[in-house]
C-alpha cells in the first residue's frame, strides 16, 4: 500500500529544498505564482461544473496551506495582499454607490433595520451563552462576530452581477456600511475594555474629519486634478490610486479601519465624469487581490480543537445562514419592502464577515478567546462565505422554494412601491433604459402616453417618472 500523504510530503520537501537558495523576493514570486496557477486550475473546474469561483480560491488556500501541503510559509505577506484586495473592493463600491443613491433606498429605514438586526443577533448569542459554554464576555464577542455580513464578498458578487444599482443591492450596501461602522465601534469598545465615551468620541471625531477632508477635496481639488489627468489614461489611473492610498493612510493614522478610508476615497470620486474609466482600470487589480484574500482564508483553516467546539461551529453556521437572514427578512417586511426585495437583501447577508476574523484576532490577543475557538470562527466564516455565491446565484430559485413559508408574513403591508404605471394601452415596450436604452428612448418617444419602460434600477424609474418621459415598471 502506497502512503500517499508521505509521498506528497516528501515531494513538497524536495521541492522546498530546491528553493532554499532563493532570495525573499524570488520566494514571494514563486508563492504567488503557485497560488495563481492552482487557483486557475481549480477555477476552470468550477466553471466547467457551473460553480462559483470563491470556493475554488478557498480550496487553493486549503491545499497549499499548513493543513495539506504546507507549502506557503510567508502567510503574513499573502494576508497583507488580501487586505489590499479588501481596500480595492471598498474603493470600487464607493465609486459605484454614492451616499445620495443610498439615501434614495431610504436611509432612515436602513438605519433602523441595520441596527435592529445587529441587536437581535447579539441578543441571541447571549441567550445561547449557557448552551454554548461561553462566558458573558465571550458571548459578547460571538454576538458581534455573528452580527455582521461580509462587505467584501457581497460587493464583489453583486458588482460582478451588475446588481449594485438595484434596490436590493443598495439596501445590502447600506446595511453593510452601517455594520462596518458598528464593527469599528465594537473594536474600540473591546480595546478600551468598556463603553468609553471619550474614546468613542475621539474615534467619531476622526471619522468626521476624514469625511470633511474628502468633501473639501472633491469640491475644490479633485475635479480639477482629474480633468488635467484625463489627458493621459495612465496618469488618470495613477491619480485614482494616489487618492485611494491617501485616504487609507489617513484612516490608518487616525487608527480607523482602512476599509473605511478606501470607501471614502471611492465616494470622493463617485461624481467624477471619469468614473467609468476608473472602474474599468481598477477592477483587474481588485480581482487579483481579492483572489489572494480568499486563498489567505483557506490557508488559515485548521481543525485543531474544533471537535471540542462543534456546538459553537454549528451555532455560528446556523445563525449565520438561517437565523440572521430570517430576522433580516422580517425586519425588511416590517419596513414595508416587497417580499422578493426583502428576501434578496436578506439572503445576500447570510454569512460571517471579514470583521469577524478581525474581532476574533482581537479576542485572542486579549485572552478572551482561545486558539480553538478562533479556529472555529475561521472555519465558520469560510463556510458561510463560500455558500454566499450559491445563495446569490440561485436566489430566484431559493425564493420560489421558500415562498410558501414566507407567505406567513403577507399580512405586513407594502409601502415601498417603485413601479410607476399610467392607465391605458401601451404601444412601445423598452426593456432597460440606462446606456443604450436611454439613447433609444429619445428616438422612440413621440407620444409619452404610449411608452412603457421596464428597468430594475429604482433611480431610473424615479427619473423617468419625474421628467414625464415614460411610465416605468
Amino acid at each position: 500500500m502506497v502512503n500517499i500523504n508521505g509521498l506528497v510530503t516528501s515531494i513538497v520537501d524536495s521541492i522546498g529544498g530546491q528553493f532554499l537558495h532563493l532570495s525573499t523576493a524570488e520566494t514571494i514570486i514563486l508563492d504567488i505564482g503557485l497560488i495563481l496557477i492552482l487557483s486557475t486550475f481549480l477555477a476552470f473546474f468550477a466553471k466547467i461544473f457551473k460553480q462559483p469561483l470563491i470556493p475554488a480560491y478557498v480550496i487553493t488556500g486549503l491545499i497549499i496551506g499548513p493543513l495539506v501541503l504546507g507549502y506557503i510559509k510567508n502567510t503574513e505577506l499573502i494576508t497583507a495582499f488580501s487586505e489590499i484586495g479588501i481596500a480595492f473592493l471598498l474603493f470600487t463600491a464607493g465609486l459605484e454607490i454614492s451616499f445620495r443613491k443610498i439615501r434614495e433606498a431610504n436611509l432612515k429605514k436602513i438605519l433602523i433595520i441595520g441596527i435592529a438586526q445587529v441587536l437581535i443577533i447579539f441578543s441571541i448569542a447571549f441567550f445561547l451563552a449557557g448552551f454554548l459554554g461561553l462566558s458573558n464576555l465571550q458571548a459578547a464577542y460571538i454576538g458581534v462576530i455573528l452580527a455582521f455580513g461580509s462587505t467584501m464578498v457581497d460587493i464583489k458578487l453583486l458588482s460582478d452581477r451588475g446588481e449594485l444599482v438595484t434596490l436590493h443591492g443598495r439596501l445590502v450596501l447600506g446595511i453593510l456600511l452601517l455594520q462596518d461602522l458598528i464593527a469599528i465601534i465594537a473594536i474600540v469598545v473591546f480595546k478600551t475594555g468598556g463603553f468609553e465615551i471619550v474614546a468613542l468620541t475621539i474615534a467619531f471625531s476622526k471619522l468626521l474629519l476624514i469625511l470633511a477632508v474628502a468633501l473639501i477635496l472633491q469640491k475644490f481639488v479633485l475635479n480639477k486634478i482629474f480633468k488635467f489627468a484625463a489627458r493621459s489614461s495612465e496618469l488618470l489611473f495613477l491619480a485614482s490610486l494616489a487618492v485611494l492610498f491617501m485616504f487609507i493612510i489617513l484612516s490608518y493614522l487616525a487608527e480607523l479601519s482602512i476599509v473605511i478610508g478606501a470607501f471614502i476615497a471611492g465616494v470622493s470620486l463617485a461624481n467624477s465624469r471619469f468614473k467609468i474609466e476608473l472602474e474599468s482600470r481598477v477592477t483587474p487589480l481588485r480581482d487579483f487581490f481579492a483572489i489572494l484574500f480568499f486563498v489567505a482564508l483557506g490557508t488559515q483553516i485548521v481543525f485543531e480543537g474544533i471537535g471540542d467546539n462543534l456546538r459553537l461551529l454549528s451555532a455560528l453556521i446556523i445563525i449565520g445562514i438561517i437565523i440572521k437572514p430570517l430576522f433580516t427578512f422580517i425586519l425588511m417586511r416590517i419596513g414595508g419592502y416587497r417580499p422578493k426585495t426583502s428576501f434578496f437583501t436578506a439572503i445576500s447577508l447570510a454569512q460571517l464577515s471579514e470583521f469577524s476574523l478581525i474581532i476574533g484576532i482581537l479576542g485572542v490577543s486579549l485572552g478572551v478567546l482561545d486558539a480553538a475557538m478562533f479556529s472555529t470562527i475561521i472555519l465558520a466564516t469560510i463556510i458561510t462565505m463560500s455558500l454566499t455565491p450559491y445563495f446569490i446565484e440561485f436566489k430566484e430559485n431559493l425564493y420560489k422554494f421558500v415562498m410558501l413559508p414566507l407567505s406567513l408574513f403577507r399580512f405586513l403591508p407594502i409601502s415601498e412601491r417603485l413601479e410607476y404605471k399610467n392607465d391605458g394601452e401601451k404601444e412601445i415596450l423598452l426593456i432597460g433604459a440606462h446606456r443604450m436604452g436611454s439613447i433609444l428612448l429619445k428616438d422612440l418617444v413621440k407620444d409619452k402616453k404610449k411608452l412603457l419602460v421596464i428597468d430594475y434600477n429604482p433611480e431610473i424609474c424615479k427619473d423617468y417618472k419625474e421628467t414625464g418621459w415614460a411610465s416605468c415598471s
